[in-house]
């Protein structure tokens, strides 16, 4: 096999994972948008699904050492993250794959959601802490994570918001579908 044609089998081994979580990202998207759309919040969000875990730590940039992490640190892991400048949801597909997990993550972050593109009495029963991403950077800088004001209206309302979702048409199917594109990666790699 020539070493052409070896980069050729290598990039479309890699190609197939990051097709199937394209497609499940625009299937949990579609699903999020009919979500916000029955909470009467805005639809323009995206959502990514990412074969990743991530940690803290690494969502703030922080750079530490795989052994400092590994001999010092126990670092909560979290299932997804919302960015601001993009709207945009992260999920960590190995984390979500249950209907708890997934619900209620996607609960957090869809608070996030509200707080960054909502300004109206209309979706005060999400969110009631409004702010810019200039203004998350900053408290960022200030506060450590679990004394953020947006960090702790979301925790303190993402298992009723977790709840209004679990009623939603299209959860179990979603989850279903997260876990066969889940296990179709694994198959792949």
């Amino acid at each position: 096999m020539s070493l052409s044609q070896s980069l050729k089998s290598d990039l479309e081994f890699s190609s197939e994972p990051l097709n199937t979580l394209r497609k499940v990202s625009n299937e949990v998207a579609e699903f999020t948008r009919k979500v916000c759309w029955e909470l009467n919040l805005d639809r323009d969000v995206r959502v990514i699904v990412s074969l990743r875990r991530f940690t803290e730590p690494e969502r703030e940039g922080v750079k530490i050492s795989e052994d400092v992490v590994k001999k010092f640190i126990k670092y909560k892991e979290i299932y997804g993250y919302y960015d601001p400048q993009r709207k945009t949801i992260v999920l960590s597909l190995p984390c979500v794959r249950d209907e708890e997990t997934f619900s209620l993550t996607l609960a957090h972050e869809l608070i996030h959601h509200c707080q960054f593109t909502c300004r109206s009495k209309a979706c005060s029963d999400i969110c009631e802490y409004w702010l810019s991403p200039e203004e998350a950077h900053e408290i960022r800088e200030m506060l450590p994570y679990e004394e953020r004001p947006y960090e702790v209206e979301a925790y303190s309302k993402d298992e009723a918001l977790a709840n209004r979702i679990k009623s939603i048409v299209g959860l179990k199917e979603i989850v279903s579908r997260i876990r066969e594109a889940y296990a179709e990666i694994l198959l792949i790699t």
